[in-house]
């Protein structure tokens, strides 16, 4: 009788974990680097929207970068500033306003929020003077024109562009 109990116990083992992969799909490692115009896209998000419609968010580093684990299959990328909810940034330890034609008051130097970028900051007056804005029709995955399909560990740089 246990041995019955045990391969009955072994099947739905293996049942369970069939269905939390998503039926035999795994997931991928997705990484790469946004740039616009050959601008490196220092914050913000990338989001990924698949087949079925669930939606996958990561964060972009200071140093254009964005990394997030896929399951495999075809997505719809977007790309634009980072949802309010999702983003965690700190002031850095003597950070202070700059004066007129400066970032707005409490801008200083931050830190990468995603934690990719290890020890260094960006010096916000300075990225405030020429920033690099994400034009609308990328932020949007459905109407971005921007495509991804997944089948393993994979590099997907976006290099966008400001007109074309």
């Amino acid at each position: 009788m246990s041995g019955r109990v045990g391969s009955v116990g072994v099947a739905l083992t293996v049942g369970v974990a069939v269905l939390l992969s998503g039926c035999g799909k795994g997931k991928a490692s997705v990484a790469g680097k946004v740039t616009l115009d050959n601008r490196t896209v220092r914050s913000g998000q990338v989001t990924f929207v698949g087949s079925d419609g669930t939606k996958h968010v990561t964060l972009i580093g200071f140093d254009g970068r964005y990394s997030i684990e896929l399951p495999g299959g075809e997505y719809k990328v977007g790309v634009g500033p980072a949802d309010s909810g999702t983003t965690k940034m700190k002031m850095m330890p003597g950070a202070r306003a700059e004066g007129p034609g400066g970032p707005p008051k409490g801008l200083g130097a931050m830190k990468d929020p995603t934690g990719q970028v290890r020890g260094e900051s960006v010096d916000l007056a300075k990225e405030a003077k020429n920033p690099v804005i994400i034009p609308m029709n990328y932020r949007a995955p459905e109407s971005s024109g921007l495509k991804v399909t997944v089948s393993g560990n994979e590099t997907f740089d976006l290099p966008l562009k400001s007109k074309g």
